[in-house]
């Protein structure tokens, strides 16, 4: 009898040591919130409305003939933050979420995710249970560090201050390959296309990082405050060895603000001739009733390849053909 693969083709790209120590960290993550009484949760995955941020890219999902259903979420929030207003109160979850990005050995299609939201708890607190998430797992205590001064460091002036022209500028300065085919065409554009390629390769190079106080260009969908007479995002990231593991806000919970936002998105999408997405009727009801709180999105399989040692993201997860194509 003829078989299409070859011998050991059929075997999946996780050994089953690393099986073993991914079972251990998920269970020991459950235990870490169960001690904090925070509440474990399950959302659809497959939801009727995309997220809005021109910079991530959802799977469609459609019937044989054709007929939409919906997205498979790049993350849980939207449908999280629908019940923290239904009065859920402390909850988290570990989910697979799905991005359509090319793949990488930090990324693939499908991913699992670990989100949480705390109550009463700001950006500040939150930043502090990831480090205690992190020490718990065995890494090192993370460094905190504002965006400014990260960016002061590396190109010596205020990002707060510098106008999209002078961002421009210094993209053509400074990776003057990416200045001829990268449409730069607003701020936040700017600033993440310099920090993205610049600095964080350069993040987190000996233990973890929490970068915090991010330009309100990049709010997304945390809030803004003032400090010292500058309005900054309510917005940390977590960097360790030049990866990127999680992102968080001090959550926006204002409808009118979230619909100013989410228009300014749907510029920017048809700027890069993406699709256009529709606005979330049940998040925009939801958000004016949601307790204040802060959330956090943190990428497991990047956090299991940086704790297992692993170079990547398939020896840690079972990454099937489909998932390498693209």
């Amino acid at each position: 009898m003829s078989h299409a693969l070859k011998a050991k083709e059929f075997l999946p790209s996780i050994t089953p040591d690393a099986l073993r120590k991914r079972a251990k960290t998920l269970a020991d993550i459950r235990k870490f919130f169960s001690s904090r009484s925070v509440l474990e949760v399950q959302t659809p995955l497959l939801m009727p409305y995309g997220v809005s941020d021109p910079f991530i890219a959802p799977l469609c999902v459609s019937t044989q003939k054709s007929q939409f259903l919906g997205y498979l979420q790049t993350s849980p929030e939207y449908a999280m933050k629908r019940l923290l207003a239904g009065g859920s109160g402390d909850i988290f979850q570990i989910c697979k979420a799905f991005r359509d990005d090319p793949s990488s050995p930090l990324h693939h299609r499908e991913f699992t995710m670990l989100e949480w939201y705390r109550l009463g708890f700001d950006d500040r607190d939150l930043m502090n249970e990831v480090a205690d998430l992190l020490e718990y797992l065995g890494f090192a205590r993370p460094l905190h560090s504002t965006y400014q001064a990260i960016w002061q460091d590396y190109f010596g002036n205020n990002v707060h201050d510098l106008d999209l022209d002078t961002l421009k500028q210094m993209i053509q300065s400074h990776i003057p390959k990416l200045s001829s085919n990268y449409a730069v065409l607003n701020q936040a554009d700017g600033q993440m296309l310099l920090f993205s390629h610049l600095i964080e390769p350069k993040l987190g190079k000996e233990r973890p990082v929490l970068v915090y106080d991010y330009p309100t260009a990049q709010a997304a969908l945390a809030k803004t405050s003032k400090h010292e007479g500058q309005n900054l995002a309510k917005r940390f990231e977590l960097f360790y060895k030049g990866i990127e593991l999680a992102n968080g806000y001090d959550e926006l919970s204002d409808g009118d603000e979230f619909l100013k936002r989410f228009f300014e998105d749907e510029k920017t999408r048809q700027a890069y001739d993406q699709p256009c997405m529709s606005i979330d009727p049940y998040l925009l009801a939801a958000l004016d009733q949601m307790p204040e709180c802060a959330g956090v999105a943190l990428g497991l399989d990047r956090l299991l390849m940086l704790q297992m040692d692993k170079q990547n993201i398939e020896e840690v997860t079972f990454i099937h053909d489909v998932h390498k194509k693209g």
